[in-house]
């Protein structure tokens, strides 16, 4: 298991009156993450999958239904919560009822559960992002000499922990899978996504420019869409934690606004995947 930098820091804003969010692509770790630190609080933790039916039938925006189902569990964990219906507003009532139960939410998207959460949670929160594992988590676990040794590897199938960690012959497979559930189950199932073939064009167009500066114009016009469209499709990319946009720095504001951005991916296995080229 690796250490994750941010443990320390959640951990060190346990019980100070606040909701914990983890936000994190899929298969970043949030989950093994907040059972790690769930386990360090014996059997005074509960942990719910929120994908799973009969645990959103009861995350209902009614405190006493909530505490009849949680006992007297002084640590909540409602893992994937952007699948709960009225989420914020359930966390909001439950939260100022008792504020000493601690409650850690996680989501894989934060354009759909920090739009659930922005005005209801307002001020009760504690954000944090997960990513995929840095080079010193990595270090810290297997060694600098190893890490080396496997340099090449991280190049080709990125830093997803279970893609890291998975025997090569299945790395390209496991990626595969992991792509699938980003795109598909994930992103072309938001409501604001209508056009998923060139959504799936715009990826690659990406994937292909990784590092090179490029407009929301001139991608509208390479795909033979509307601005509008190409916008939407970044800015929801950027919030499921697919790209990073990294605008130009100016001392003139305007010609800042004006330039493009150079857009990466958060990792490379999966910009590697969408191209289809691991060499």
């Amino acid at each position: 298991m690796y250490n994750r930098t941010i443990e320390p820091r959640i951990i060190a804003d346990l019980f100070t009156g606040k909701v914990i969010i983890v936000y994190g692509a899929r298969q970043v770790g949030k989950t093994t993450l907040v059972k790690k630190i769930l386990s360090a609080h014996g059997e005074g933790g509960l942990y719910f999958d929120c994908e799973v039916r009969t645990v959103q039938d009861f995350l209902v925006p009614d405190p006493e239904v909530i505490k009849a189902r949680i006992g007297n569990a002084r640590m909540v964990v409602f893992d994937e919560a952007q699948y709960v219906p009225e989420i914020g507003r359930t966390l909001k009532v439950f939260h100022d009822r008792y504020p000493d139960v601690q409650i850690i939410a996680t989501g894989s998207s934060s354009f759909d559960l920090a739009r659930k959460t922005a005005e209801s949670m307002a001020g009760r929160t504690r954000e944090y992002i997960l990513y995929p594992l840095s080079v010193a988590e990595i270090v810290s676990t297997i060694g600098r000499a190893a890490f080396d040794e496997r340099y090449d590897h991280f190049l080709r199938f990125g830093f997803y922990p279970g893609i890291v960690d998975a025997p090569q012959e299945k790395k390209i497979a496991d990626l595969e899978t992991l792509q699938a559930n980003a795109l598909y189950k994930d992103i072309l199932a938001l409501e604001g996504v209508r056009k998923p073939r060139v959504l799936l064009d715009l990826l690659k167009l990406l994937a292909l420019r990784t590092g090179s500066e490029v407009s929301a114009h001139s991608l509208a016009n390479h795909l033979a869409t509307s601005l509008v469209t190409v916008s939407k499709y970044l800015d929801i990319l950027e919030k499921m934690f697919i790209i990073r946009r990294l605008y130009a720095l100016s001392r003139n504001p305007g010609k800042e606004i004006r330039k493009g951005s150079k857009i990466y991916f958060l990792d490379i296995g999966m910009r590697n995947s969408i191209l289809q080229n691991h060499n």
